[in-house]
């Protein structure tokens, strides 16, 4: 006959640098796809990258979008590090950080 065991194991907390790397890569290869996107468009002569009120055009046009590629991509790596913090304390007094399982052992 065998017996069922409840057994707990404590999900660690995750640091939040590792939260903001996390973060960072995401949000880097999505805004790195749009800005690549824009960056081209530029370089073909629409009007679509601008800095100071001035549209952009050429190599200028993918650097400057690469650049506001970035700057988005650390402002929303730093919203997630935040909301990562924010959510650390409120899971580490309740149950949910835990994961239960069932082990089977036999006698």
């Amino acid at each position: 006959m065998s017996k069922k065991i409840i057994t707990e194991m404590n999900i660690k907390q995750i640091p939040s640098g590792t939260i903001f790397k996390i973060g960072f890569i995401c949000n880097i290869s999505i805004w790195g796809v749009v800005a690549l996107i824009f960056g081209v468009m530029g370089m073909s002569g629409m009007d679509i990258v601008k800095w100071n009120d001035a549209n952009v055009y050429g190599i200028q046009a993918l650097v400057v979008a690469f650049l506001i590629c970035f700057v988005f991509a650390i402002c929303g790596s730093v919203v997630l590090m935040l909301g990562g913090l924010i959510g650390s304390r409120l899971m580490g007094s309740s149950s949910l950080g835990k994961l239960s399982y069932f082990v089977e052992t036999e006698n």
